[in-house]
């Protein structure tokens, strides 16, 4: 099995509570002038000026009985996103304790433009990972649908079920 996903982004719920938090809390008026009230290096957008509702962006990949995730510099309309961290992991399927979909919700009005509302939360056993990941399929604004979603959270549960029937060590890997 080989799936291939990208951009995808990564949060974690404390995160993305965060940042929709410093949006909720700017008033129409700074958010017209990109006024967000952002903690110093909280992953943003520079033009138009405003928090982003993850912390890593780049590409999932699930082949030879491993999910690998690597980050790539993320754009929006040909502006990159900054302050984002450079994440690099590996799981096995034996690394993925529980997965499931998580959605977020908050009414629309109260959230950045890079908001995702679904996500595939993943709870993993390797030291280094923090929390419960997000991930979900990345994308230019409010592109990113529910049947993206659930292509991502199919493919990690025949990913991850594939452990019945497979062996595959498990290289515990994670840097960022």
């Amino acid at each position: 099995m080989k799936s291939d996903f990208s951009p995808v982004w990564v949060s974690t719920i404390p995160y993305l509570g965060h940042a929709v938090d410093v949006y909720k809390n700017a008033s129409n008026l700074r958010r017209f002038f990109g006024a967000y009230q952002m903690t110093p290096g909280m992953p943003r957008l520079l033009f138009p000026r405003m928090p982003l509702c993850f912390f890593s962006s780049g590409r999932l990949l699930i082949q030879d009985g491993l999910l690998r995730f690597e980050s790539e510099p993320a754009r929006f309309f040909g502006f990159r996103a900054r302050d984002l961290q450079d994440l690099q992991f590996e799981l096995s399927p034996r690394d993925i304790e529980k997965f499931g979909s998580y959605t977020l919700d908050v009414p629309l009005r109260e959230t950045p433009m890079s908001v995702v509302r679904e996500w595939v939360r993943i709870r993993s056993s390797v030291s280094g990972l923090q929390d419960d990941l997000l991930l979900a399929i990345g994308g230019d604004l409010r592109n990113v649908g529910l049947n993206q979603s659930k292509a991502l959270l199919s493919a990690i549960a025949e990913f991850r079920w594939s452990a019945e029937v497979d062996d595959t060590p498990s290289p515990k890997k994670a840097s960022g």
